[in-house]
């Protein structure tokens, strides 16, 4: 399964000039071999819709099934001249520490830049296959599988691979799609080396431990490895659509090599396979780069001598679109089908001498009857196929051999002219125009994707601000302000603020930072309740908020985090049983206690802090004067003992109900679904590595009384990504900026 850039410069004819005989389908040949030009017949349908199908990938511009070839800088108007080719794509190769990588090709690294440019002044779709780390130091002396893996856990190497890869964002950087396939084979290589387990994060690669700072806290896993190409696209090309690289191979299995059939439960276990590696990663690509072989048929059978097993029947075709099938559905990404080869059995040009050889997946995608096999293709989830070899030697749809318009001797019935001096004899470009010309297939809509809508700003005052700004109404009846630096006693605000009808804005200990002030002056408040000590918010800050509302600036504080928790419930909530529930939730960390935020402003009840080993004397008395008929406590026994659930029921006599998962992301999820057995309508997302942007949103959700889930910044965990499937939102809404919380991870929960 070797991939190479393009090497056109090669010239070694193989000896072998004999074909051996293939493994026929007469009907199958009889249907791709005629004796003259090809047409496409009738014009094509237009595909049914599958329900099963992923929406098209976010940004993708193209509504048809579209055609591409390998092209090279320069190429592009010549490439239209011929056909309406929708893409193009050009290997990033060369290294990333060898001095001979992309960047060296044109000054100042823009080579990218001006193919992304001559692209688009063309109306062309530039595709890059990013293909740096195989020939890099010092993998690239070692044999692909143990030089793609040893390159990716070596310190030096990756941090070079990561500077390049940063370096590409920023010269794809444009208003114009751009599509990056990453590390073809790789990802193959990857999935062979965890045996039958299939799993990302067991293979290591450096990521964090390079010291990028951009890459900060992610792991050094592959899963690590696809979640910073997420960042860094994120952060960098937001433009750019990012393609994962499916190869079937990487299971140890190859079901399209050799005379046996496999049968429909083979593949659909090894399409199950194939998923689950993708789904380890825990980010989401946009799209996924798939494969036929990467050489002609006839190439590999006399030249690497595989006894003519590349060549594919009905039945291999099949099994393929059952296997792209499985898998789009799986992994809910479209496909593209990439680096086909060029040749064919029609031509006489094809005589299966260098450069000539013979293939039969251009006849299956655009020779006689192809418009069934294309709506297969398109129903499978495929968006687009782009042609191209994958060695030197290979047939191409040019000129490569420099030999000008050949027509020797049939070999096996191909008797057809030539139409250029296209090594292919013209074949696959007269095809791809007579595709266009009649009437190119239109792309299933599949299942549609969700419309996040993302609530942020630069800091966590201007993404508290934000979130105020898409929910309330000047002339709120209060404005609950907390610190943007400490979380403990802006815990217990958002189901106040939830409760009396107002956002939560966050300030530092001495200052108003412009978001929250141009918020405050929009809203103008009837009053302002200030949350925590004046070693919290100074006394500047709190004679400043005064000038903002009409009414009055209260201080809500007590003398450490549990009793100002206590002192906002003993404001805001009545007591003597009136509020049905009361939950309580730990005080020495922030995820549970915003866990249940969301839903205890919706119930317009209280949460109340505890220490994990014993219930503190404020907590004691508020509990007291609430005397709700029933407590639920939010997290483990390592967040709040279960001494302190015992001294609540007894204390109380009431039921004690408790809430908790795994991990801070299992107890939201828990909570969830506790809170909302039927599911909801929406969902709310945010980080739950930090207070402020969950803080802000728990106000939010609470009014409109939905969940409030927590996710890492750049994998969903899978708690979270089963409770939102559970839930089956129609509408999400997104916490935070990509910082925050990534577009990798926002494409995982927005897909149905």
């Amino acid at each position: 399964m070797t991939r190479r850039p393009p090497d056109r410069s090669l010239r070694i004819v193989p000896a072998a000039r004999q074909r051996t005989l293939l493994r026929s389908l007469l009907s199958l040949l009889a249907a791709l071999v005629v004796a003259g030009p090809i047409g496409l017949g009738a014009a094509p349908p237009v595909a049914a819709t599958t329900p099963a199908l992923p929406a098209l990938p976010t940004g993708w511009p193209l509504a048809d099934l579209a055609l591409g070839l390998a092209d090279g800088p320069g190429g592009a108007a010549s490439l239209q001249s011929v056909a309406p080719f929708q893409l193009r794509y050009q290997y990033l190769a060369g290294g990333v520490n060898t001095g001979a990588g992309w960047q060296t090709w044109n000054s100042n690294g823009t080579f990218v830049s001006m193919y992304v440019s001559e692209s688009a002044a063309h109306g062309i779709v530039p595709v890059f296959s990013y293909y740096m780390l195989r020939q890099s130091k010092p993998g690239n002396a070692q044999g692909e599988y143990a030089g793609d893996l040893g390159n990716l856990k070596n310190t030096s190497t990756m941090t070079a691979f990561w500077q390049d890869m940063r370096a590409f964002m920023q010269r794809a950087a444009a208003a114009t799609p751009v599509v990056l396939q990453v590390e073809p084979d790789m990802w193959g290589y990857a999935e062979q080396s965890t045996g039958t387990k299939d799993d990302a994060t067991l293979v290591p690669v450096q990521v964090s431990a390079t010291g990028l700072a951009e890459l900060a806290g992610l792991p050094n896993t592959l899963a690590g490895f696809a979640q910073a190409v997420v960042r860094l696209r994120d952060r960098y090309a937001p433009n750019v659509i990012l393609g994962y690289h499916l190869s079937w191979w990487g299971t140890n299995q190859d079901p399209f090599s050799g005379s046996a059939t496999w049968t429909s439960a083979q593949i659909d276990a090894l399409a199950a396979r194939s998923t689950a590696f993708y789904r380890s990663l825990g980010t989401a690509f946009d799209v996924s780069f798939t494969e036929f072989s990467d050489r002609d048929a006839a190439f590999k059978q006399l030249v690497s001598g595989d006894g003519g097993a590349s060549w594919w029947d009905a039945a291999d075709f099949a099994n393929h679109v059952r296997y792209l099938g499985d898998f789009s559905t799986g992994t809910r990404l479209r496909l593209i089908s990439w680096q086909i080869p060029e040749g064919n059995q029609v031509m006489a040009a094809m005589d299966d001498t260098w450069g000539h050889y013979q293939d039969n997946r251009p006849e299956w995608l655009l020779g006689a009857d192809s418009a069934a096999h294309l709506a297969a293709y398109a129903n499978a989830g495929v968006i687009a196929f782009l042609f191209g070899g994958g060695a030197g030697g290979t047939t191409c749809a040019c000129d490569a051999d420099g030999d000008g318009v050949t027509n020797p001797a049939p070999i096996d019935g191909n008797t057809t002219a030539s139409y250029s001096a296209d090594d292919d004899g013209g074949y696959l470009k007269h095809q791809a125009a007579a595709y266009y010309a009649g009437g190119a297939l239109a792309l299933p809509a599949g299942v549609a994707r969700l419309t996040p809508l993302r609530l942020s700003g630069a800091d966590r005052y201007a993404t508290a601000a934000a979130v105020s700004a898409a929910i309330f109404a000047p002339g709120v009846p209060v404005v609950y302000v907390a610190s943007g630096l400490t979380f403990p006693d802006a815990l217990s605000a958002a189901p106040a603020a939830a409760t009396q009808g107002g956002p939560v804005l966050l300030v530092s200990t001495a200052a108003i930072p412009p978001p929250t002030a141009a918020e405050l002056t929009r809203l103008h408040p009837q009053r302002i309740v200030v949350l925590g000590g004046l070693g919290v918010i100074s006394q500047g800050v709190r004679d400043q908020l005064a000038a903002y509302t009409t009414g009055t600036v209260t201080p809500l504080a007590g003398a450490d985090r549990y009793a100002t928790s206590a002192a906002v419930s003993a404001a805001v909530f009545p007591g003597g049983g009136i509020v049905p529930e009361v939950f309580v939730a730990s005080g020495a960390a922030f995820p549970d206690a915003l866990s249940v935020a969301a839903i205890a402003g919706h119930l317009h009840v209280p949460v109340l802090l505890t220490a994990p080993g014993g219930l503190p004397a404020s907590t004691r008395v508020e509990l007291l004067r609430l005397a709700p008929p029933s407590v639920v406590v939010a997290g483990g026994t390592a967040a709040v003992s279960a001494a302190v659930a015992d001294q609540i029921h007894a204390l109380l006599g009431v039921p004690v109900t408790r809430l908790d998962g795994a991990n801070r992301y299992a107890t939201a999820a828990v909570v969830s679904a506790w809170a909302y057995p039927g599911g909801a309508a929406s969902v709310f997302l945010a980080a739950g590595t930090a207070f402020p942007d969950a803080l802000s949103g728990a106000v939010a959700a609470g009014l409109a009384g939905v969940p409030l889930l927590l996710t890492d910044p750049d994998t969903v965990p899978a708690e979270t990504l089963a409770e939102a499937r559970r839930l089956a939102p129609s509408a999400v809404t997104v916490l935070g900026g990509p910082a925050a919380v990534s577009e990798g991870v926002v494409r995982l929960i927005d897909t149905p």
